[in-house]
């Protein structure tokens, strides 16, 4: 039982990388990916970034408190599933377009505030943005 426990965790944080990998440091997101997407051990990281391995253990750990206090915050892994969204209808090139076009415009918006805020003190900003995108995916 603790084995599949493991492997069911080890898959909830490849999900949470996968959603939230972006908001970690550079060391977290290497070290993390490493671990958990490549399975390679604390000791091997450690050799190749020569560094302890208590150092990668500890990198590894932050990062996933990150990432699940991410996930209580924002909830995506919640309301998308562990599971691919599934494709939305669309009816046209033309609307394809303009809903990607969209879809950059809010992104990039986001990229920016995050990259000129730095820290995100307060995550209502983002929440309301990734409901406009979620909206604007949801339309038929």
């Amino acid at each position: 039982m603790k084995k599949q426990k493991t492997k069911n965790s080890a898959e909830r944080i490849r999900a949470l990388l996968d959603l939230y990998g972006a908001l970690l440091t550079r060391k977290q997101q290497q070290y993390s990916r490493l671990h958990y997407i490549e399975g390679k051990s604390f000791s091997d990281i450690a050799s190749q970034f020569r560094v302890s391995r208590q150092s990668i253990y500890d990198t590894v750990r932050q990062s996933v408190t990150a990432l699940e206090g991410y996930e209580k915050k924002l909830k995506l892994l919640d309301r998308f599933g562990k599971e691919q969204p599934q494709r939305l209808p669309i009816s046209s090139t033309q609307e394809t377009k303009e809903m990607l076009s969209q879809l950059k415009q809010a992104l990039i918006t986001i990229q920016r505030r995050i990259l000129h805020e730095q820290v995100i003190y307060n995550t209502d900003w983002l929440l309301r943005e990734l409901d406009n995108l979620i909206s604007l995916l949801n339309k038929e």
